[in-house]
């Protein structure tokens, strides 16, 4: 159904992301989200990356991660959506738990600006996709197309220093102007 189609294309988008932020992201009850989740977590659609459990003895019961699995993929795939062709299973149970806390992270962030987004008219929120679709041939071909790269001073010397952001996205406003913005989520622990 689409509501399923919906929470797989949001988990797509975000690679690995909580149930809770799932629930947001699809706008109806919370319950009723969490119970389709499940669902496509029994019916092999999604994963949930292992390594997740291996806190819950510290911080307690969390919200579940869930991360696409390439019968997910396939079905988006059916439904016209672009999916890159790599081993979502593999990846998805692969996830250790930095990179897990990482994701979710980026995930809450890029979900709060969405869902804060949809109450207001007059801002439209893009994504590096869309952005990107519009840059410069060799940036759309560059194997990190997200790479900043700075001269800063080190010593008396200058000195190159890059960072592969995590997202890009563009707030653009009614009078057709637009802020751009790289995010970074630092946990302390990449």
């Amino acid at each position: 159904n689409e509501r399923n189609l919906s929470l797989l294309a949001h988990i797509l988008r975000h690679r690995l992301i909580s149930s809770d932020d799932l629930a947001r992201l699809d706008g109806g009850s919370e319950q009723k989200a969490k119970r389709e989740l499940r669902r496509l977590w029994a019916h092999g659609y999604v994963l949930r990356p292992a390594a997740q459990l291996m806190t819950v003895a510290i911080t307690g019961p969390q919200p579940i991660v869930y991360g696409l699995s390439n019968k997910g993929a396939r079905l988006l795939r059916e439904h016209s959506h672009h999916v890159a062709d790599i081993d979502w299973s593999e990846n998805t149970q692969r996830a250790g738990i930095r990179f897990i806390d990482h994701e979710v992270a980026r995930a809450r962030f890029m979900t709060g600006l969405e869902i804060n987004q949809r109450t207001r008219n007059e801002i439209t929120l893009l994504r590096a996709g869309a952005i990107l679709a519009n840059a410069p041939e060799r940036t759309r071909a560059s194997k990190h197309p997200l790479k900043w790269t700075a001269r800063v001073p080190d010593n008396g010397k200058e000195i190159p220093v890059s960072i592969i952001a995590d997202e890009l996205l563009a707030l653009v406003f009614d009078d057709g102007t637009a802020s751009y913005f790289f995010v970074e989520v630092v946990r302390g622990q990449m």
